[in-house]
């Protein structure tokens, strides 16, 4: 299996600095990463990237090559055909190098400041996901949920990418990333089949640390030496990827 390295945006190099975050991508995409996430927390409390699709479309017209995600977009805050527009406005803007991750979102209580009950995450994030597979793949939305009722809209123009961007979905909860064949929590939750899982931002290869991407580098290189009693060193992850 090949390895394939990616660095996750959970916050700004400093205050407001964008322009930081966007030459560190394009810093990122000359080394040779393949992948650029970008994650959300919408609370401000929290220091982290308040709106992941605008930096996705400033890293995208800022590189060329290496693909563009959200992980994750709070999918429960939003209406999912805006979600699907913008999602597929960023495919075209990257030339089809756009990923969506979407998940529940890992702060309960600021969803009450979106006018959403907590309580409602898991019914809106199913909902969500069913709609977006429908506009994303190309046809005309028709859906009748508790949160959201859809009679014949499509996105348009549509994405880039054949069938729209992969759809990823994002989970650190045990019951989320535990080893059950994912079509059997699909069925259970009557939700559509995501492209993947997002795993924990915490994963070693998704990270913006200048020290860690070095060592990124090394692996890539072959000049790392893994250390298999430490599961969290980066080179014996990547080692064991390729097993």
């Amino acid at each position: 299996m090949r390895l394939r390295l990616g660095v996750h945006y959970e916050g700004l190099p400093g205050p407001n600095d964008y322009a930081g975050l966007v030459a560190h991508a394009r810093e990122a995409e000359r080394l040779g990463f393949e992948s650029l996430w970008v994650g959300e927390r919408p609370d401000p409390a929290a220091q982290g990237i308040p709106a992941a699709l605008l930096v996705c479309a400033a890293l995208a017209a800022a590189t060329e090559r290496v693909r563009i995600g959200t992980a994750v977009l709070p999918l429960p805050l939003y209406h999912p055909l805006r979600v699907a527009e913008d999602a597929a406005t960023l495919d075209g803007l990257s030339e089809g190098r756009f990923d969506l991750g979407v998940g529940l979102g890992d702060d309960p209580a600021g969803h009450h400041g979106f006018g959403v009950p907590p309580e409602e995450r898991a019914s809106r994030l199913e909902e969500g996901l069913a709609i977006l597979a429908q506009a994303l793949g190309g046809s005309a939305v028709e859906f009748t949920g508790r949160h959201f009722q859809i009679a014949g809209v499509r996105v348009a123009p549509p994405a880039v990418q054949p069938g729209g961007p992969p759809i990823f979905l994002g989970a650190h909860a045990e019951v989320a990333v535990r080893p059950v064949p994912l079509e059997e929590l699909v069925e259970a939750r009557r939700a559509p089949l995501p492209d993947g899982i997002v795993p924990p931002a915490a994963v070693p290869l998704l990270c913006t640390d200048e020290l860690l991407i070095d060592q990124h580098v090394e692996v890539m290189e072959g000049r790392a030496v893994p250390d298999p009693e430490d599961p969290h060193d980066v080179a014996e992850v990547a080692s064991r990827s390729h097993e």
